[in-house]
């Protein structure tokens, strides 16, 4: 049996996701960081998202934690990235699953956002729909 911390972070654009994330990452020990898996989902691109993390997190037993950090805007893409990790436990791990959910703040989303990129999310900021996730 594995004991698995799995912790998402979620937010639009610009509300410091990555920055959480590695934050969390870089604050534990060295030992906790050679177990930990932190994964950007922003690396995804145009992939089926539930197959992205099953193939990220596949050597699951390599792992106590899993930082999982993008547009994690609603219920459904969570539970995408859920299967996605859920593909590889077997019935007797223990999962405790963490969501950081950076409240909708769309104004301070716009002003992050100018200039982090070449990218512009100004559009997806603007107009993404952004569910509270069910607990």
């Amino acid at each position: 049996m594995n004991y698995i911390k799995v912790t998402l972070v979620t937010g639009l654009p610009g509300s410091g996701k990555t920055t959480l994330a590695k934050e969390m990452y870089k604050g534990q020990s060295e030992r906790e960081r050679r177990r930990c898996n932190l994964i950007s989902l922003d690396d995804c691109k145009d992939r089926d998202l539930e197959e992205f993390v099953k193939i990220r997190t596949r050597y699951v037993d390599d792992y106590d934690h899993f930082i999982m950090e993008g547009l994690m805007l609603t219920n459904d893409t969570i539970l995408k990235v859920l299967n996605g990790l859920k593909s590889h436990l077997s019935k007797n791990d223990k999962v405790d699953v963490t969501i950081h959910y950076f409240n909708e703040d769309r104004e301070t989303c716009l002003y992050n956002d100018i200039g982090r990129r070449t990218q512009d999310a100004r559009i997806t900021i603007k107009h993404a729909k952004y569910e509270v996730p069910d607990s």
